[in-house]
């Protein structure tokens, strides 16, 4: 199986390889992503403690936690995209930083909200501000329990547990979503640009999946070719999506995915997407072969 590439590609000659980021991210743009995200982290984390207080259902906190979670991966692998970092561990580690702060300024809202129904108002900023003070507020809360949908105050430890497993849930998607963001376009080093996608014509799928793969690995473009156009009428097939340089085409990499129809609920028919090879650097002539099957 052929090396995963070490560096973002000059864009000379494609490579027997797979496409990997170079790594690099100006010093910059760090001070830059976390300064652009942590205000929208903060936002983010006021208006899920607004959501959690006034939608108090359980369901409801799972959704939430899922789609804040979502939400701040893909802001900061954004702003990160956006300032010309190619290095997936620097983006996690900002995505992590993002979140961190985000989920304290959760805390304080949910603190505002909880003590203003108390009868009493500490402004959000003041709990922002007030690190030490929050943290014991928050202490306080999981001694004396919260009322579950019972009606019933739950023990300290329940309390904690459930407020584990939101923790969890908020970082383990924020961090499964901006690694997703910040792998999926190639880079080009020469021209400083991010790649362009194109869905290239459909090919028959064949029954073997892993010989794709194989021949893919092997330089073997004449398989992949010879496999022709779908059937109008197929329910699954492969589909070639191609990501270049805008300006020079010099990068040049191939994905290729399994995708099938599938019969949902009601009748509705849904697609279901497999990767198989995933940017293999390949030169512009098996790109062009493959769109002449258009």
């Amino acid at each position: 199986m052929p090396t995963p590439l070490e560096y973002g590609h000059a864009g000379e000659r494609a490579y027997s390889g797979y496409y990997r980021h170079s790594g690099r991210l100006p010093v910059w743009g760090v001070a830059v992503a976390l300064g652009a995200g942590v205000p929208v982290g903060v936002g983010l984390g006021i208006a899920y403690a607004y959501a959690v207080v006034f939608l108090p259902f359980v369901l409801a906190h799972l959704m939430l936690a899922l789609l804040y979670g979502s939400l701040l991966g893909a802001v900061a692998a954004g702003i990160v995209r956006r300032v010309g970092g190619r290095s997936v561990a620097v983006t996690l580690a900002i995505t992590a930083a993002i979140t961190l702060v985000s989920y304290y300024a959760s805390w304080a809202g949910w603190l505002h909200l909880v003590i203003e129904r108390g009868g009493k108002a500490v402004p959000i900023w003041e709990l922002l501000s007030r690190p030490v003070a929050t943290v014991g507020l928050i202490d306080w809360y999981s001694r004396q329990g919260i009322w579950a949908l019972t009606g019933e105050p739950s023990d300290r430890p329940i309390v904690l547990f459930c407020w584990a497993v939101e923790a969890v849930l908020i970082f383990g998607v924020a961090l499964w979503t901006a690694r997703g963001r910040a792998s999926d376009v190639p880079y080009c080093e020469a021209c400083k640009r991010w790649c362009v996608a194109a869905v290239l014509p459909n090919l028959r799928r064949p029954e073997d999946l892993g010989e794709i793969r194989r021949r893919m690995e092997a330089g073997d473009f004449d398989y992949l070719i010879g496999l022709g156009r779908r059937e109008a009428d197929a329910i699954a097939w492969i589909e070639p999506v191609h990501h270049s340089c805008p300006t020079c085409g010099g990068v040049n990499t191939l994905t290729l995915s399994e995708v099938h129809l599938e019969k949902g609920p009601k009748g509705l028919v849904g697609r279901s997407e497999k990767v198989i090879v995933n940017k293999l650097v390949v030169d512009a002539e098996v790109v062009g072969r493959l769109r002449g099957l258009a």
